[in-house]
């Protein structure tokens, strides 16, 4: 029980943190995607963890570029500021079809199409006043998680991460319901699951149970 509570507390002060201090998050999250293919231990991964874990580590680089204060800094990036909204909601149409395509694999038509559901009624993203990108969404934002339990419900192998991944559903959640903006969901959410993947990096290499 005291692991969980650790684990939880952990995920929320992580969450907090990154989206205090946006330019130390910027600059660590290029470190964790320089050096991830150097340490992880993937030599038991199948293709959807390779997908789903790139499709992570990418999205959570632009998301902490386009959040930080060295955004706004350089000139010449202002030229892409346009497109930012519908690149990140393409990012995350392409991460849901991960899912989606694996749900198939599996036979679990029903909410493989609840999957394509989401993708064909993806809100508009946009720029809050709090330099926050996502949108308020409500239903969609619980259409999606659903989707995302009932996707680690069906998969067909044991994961030490069941708890981790509901934990990146739920802690989202409840920083929208204690701050009453839903907007906020996408940068918590990304950051929630950036931890977990963090923590499959640190526990998936032998060194650590040496010490």
């Amino acid at each position: 029980m005291l692991s969980y509570l650790a684990l939880v507390s952990c995920c929320i002060l992580f969450v907090i943190l990154t989206e205090k201090y946006r330019t130390f998050t910027l600059y660590f999250t290029i470190f964790i995607a320089l050096t991830f293919p150097f340490i992880a231990d993937t030599s038991r991964w199948n293709w959807f963890y390779f997908a789903k874990t790139y499709s992570v580590i990418i999205p959570i680089v632009f998301l902490s570029t386009v959040q930080s204060k060295f955004y706004y800094k350089l000139e010449w990036l202002k030229i892409f500021h346009p497109y930012v909204p519908n690149t990140a909601r393409l990012i995350l149409a392409l991460n849901i079809a991960e899912g989606c395509i694996l749900l198939f694999s599996l036979k679990q038509y029903s909410t493989a199409l609840l999957c394509l559901i989401l993708i064909m009624t993806m809100p508009k993203f946009s720029f809050n006043e709090k330099q926050n990108l996502g949108f308020d969404n409500i239903i969609w934002i619980i259409g999606y998680s659903y989707c995302f339990i009932l996707g680690f419900m069906f998969y067909p192998k044991d994961t030490n991460f069941f708890f981790p991944g509901l934990m990146a559903i739920f802690i989202p959640i409840i920083f929208c319901l204690t701050l009453r903006d839903w907007n906020v969901w996408l940068t918590f959410r990304v950051y929630s699951i950036y931890f977990i993947l963090i923590l499959d990096v640190i526990f998936s290499q032998r060194w650590f149970f040496d010490f």
